[in-house]
This record gives structure tokens, C-alpha cells and sequence, in this order.
């Protein structure tokens, strides 16, 4: 009996052990990714505007003029508000309540989607009874011309619920939400993005955003 005692006596105390170790480890985690929110780290969400959209396409079409400069710098949010103004028309009809971040050359584009748009149950799978009829999608990548008036939103990170969808799935999952079919040069990951054909560059920086004419 006494044997028996020491070994339950082991085993409890080994699982307080385990369980404190796993406490600590979260708690430092959390710890963690509230120095990287304080410190800047976390992205800056700002909801996508009309008004937005406008300035980014005045900028742009700067570019077309007869005294037009070398190029024209626009600011992350306006430039992202520009793009899903292009790139929404792609997107379901029960995509809502858009907003955009920049972190480091990436683009972030985040809001609802109906989970059918999604494909369904075919998509949920094992989350069918915890989706609702809403639920958030995150998508991230970066700008890049693919031919003259035509660049692309390619999309390197994406996640469903919460749950990061593995990259080699990416592709399939867009096909679903813009469909399979798109112009020569874009990319499985890529969403087109027609842009006019005096742009020849688009480059993405935190503090802004530069896009270059042709002939330059």
C-alpha cells in the first residue's frame, strides 16, 4: 500500500508540475504578444473607405498626364482601399465589413465572408458546428506587375476562423471564392488587379506606397 501511495503521490505531483508548466508557458507567450502589440508590432487596421479609394485613383492617374511626374506616392490605406475597390468585384456578394493594414511590403486585408462561399461543408469539415453564418478571413500578400496594365494581389498567407489555411491549399480556396479562370501571367495565388498601362512598378513600404510610370 505504501508503494502505492508514493507512486499516485508521484504521479499527482508530476501533473502539477506538467500543468504549471504549461501555465507559465502561456502566460509567457501572452506576455509576449503584448510587448509586440505595445511595441508597434501588431498591424494598424483602418476600415476601407470610398473616399480612400478616390484619392489613390486621382494619384494614379497622375501618372497619365501630359506633365506627369516620375512617379507618385499614395498611403498604405488609400492604396488598399483602391485595391479591393478592384478586387472586390471578385470577391462574394457576403463579403463585409472590409479593413486594411501594411505591415513591412505585405498588404493585409481582413473582413467577413459567408462560410459557403467557402464551399461549404466540404470546406468546414470538422469546424460545420462552430461556423456561423459570417465569419472572419484574413488575407496577406504582396503587389506585382505581371504585364502592362495588369498586376496581381498575390496572396501568400490566408486564414479562415482564425485557422491559417495551409499555403498549398491557397490556391484551392481561392479558386472558390474569385473563380478557377485568370489572365495569362497571374499567379494560382494571385487576385488580378488591372492597373493602367502608363504604371510600370508598385512598391510597398510602411510608410507608404510609390508607384512608377513607364519609361522611367
Amino acid at each position: 500500500m505504501r508503494f502505492i501511495r508514493g507512486v499516485l503521490i508521484v504521479i499527482v505531483v508530476g501533473a502539477v508540475a506538467l500543468a504549471a508548466g504549461w501555465y507559465l508557458r502561456d502566460r509567457q507567450a501572452r506576455e509576449e504578444r503584448a510587448e509586440v502589440s505595445a511595441a508597434g508590432g501588431a498591424p494598424a487596421w483602418k476600415p476601407l473607405t470610398r473616399a480612400g479609394a478616390v484619392r489613390a485613383r486621382n494619384a494614379i492617374e497622375r501618372l497619365g498626364t501630359r506633365d506627369a511626374p516620375e512617379r507618385v506616392s499614395i498611403t498604405p490605406a488609400d492604396l488598399a482601399a483602391f485595391v479591393f475597390s478592384e478586387i472586390s468585384r471578385q470577391f462574394p456578394a457576403s463579403t463585409k465589413g472590409t479593413e486594411a493594414a501594411v505591415m513591412g511590403d505585405r498588404i493585409l486585408l481582413r473582413g467577413t465572408i459567408s462560410p459557403r462561399d467557402l464551399g461549404g461543408s466540404a470546406v468546414r469539415g470538422p469546424l460545420a458546428g462552430v461556423l456561423g453564418d459570417q465569419e472572419p478571413i484574413e488575407l496577406g500578400g504582396t503587389l506585382h506587375m505581371v504585364q502592362p496594365s495588369l498586376a496581381e494581389f498575390r496572396v501568400e498567407s490566408l486564414a479562415v476562423h482564425d485557422v491559417t489555411v495551409p499555403p498549398s491549399a491557397v490556391p484551392r480556396l481561392l479558386d472558390r471564392l474569385i473563380g478557377k479562370t485568370r489572365p495569362d501571367g497571374v499567379s494560382r495565388e494571385g487576385i488580378p488587379l488591372p492597373v493602367p498601362p502608363y504604371v510600370a512598378d508598385i512598391r510597398t513600404t510602411p510608410s507608404g506606397v510609390t508607384l512608377y510610370r513607364t519609361g522611367q
